[in-house]
């Protein structure tokens, strides 16, 4: 009995092991390139180019983070990593951006620029969220 519990943790750290050995450098890659996103996303709303079909280019890196983020979630249980909290919060600042982006194509050119700072203040605090995940990920 000693041998087959024995033998059900080496198969069972096998499996989760590398897992966790890679996670942080994907967290921080997620990361890096949701904030990335998010200035491409704002500098294409500024220069006026930013149209419909932008938009899966912004929404797949989001589906991948989100999906991500459900995995580690399922696989850390509770309480998650500050890391994973942080990753959260920077997927839903910039879910929220993909969502402003689509619906500032929309709106009149003068009305685009008049957002700017807005749009800019956004992107700023996405670009401290990724920050704070790389910082995070660092610690754990």
């Amino acid at each position: 009995m000693r041998g087959i519990l024995l033998l059900l943790l080496v198969i069972g750290g096998g499996l989760w092991g590398p897992f966790w050995h890679r996670y942080p450098r994907l967290v921080v890659t997620h990361a890096q390139l949701l904030a990335d996103m998010a200035e491409k996303g704002r500098d294409l709303v500024v220069v006026g180019q930013f149209t419909a079909a932008s938009l899966p280019e912004l929404t797949y890196p989001l589906e991948r983070a989100l999906a991500f983020e459900h995995e580690t979630a399922r696989r850390t249980g509770s309480p998650p990593p500050t890391s994973l909290a942080a990753f959260s919060r920077l997927v839903a600042a910039y879910q929220g951006l993909v969502e402003t982006l689509d619906d500032t194509r929309r709106q009149p050119r003068a009305a685009q620029v008049a957002g700017r700072g807005a749009l800019d203040a956004t992107v700023a605090a996405i670009r401290a969220d990724a920050d704070a995940v790389r910082a995070a990920a660092a610690a754990d």
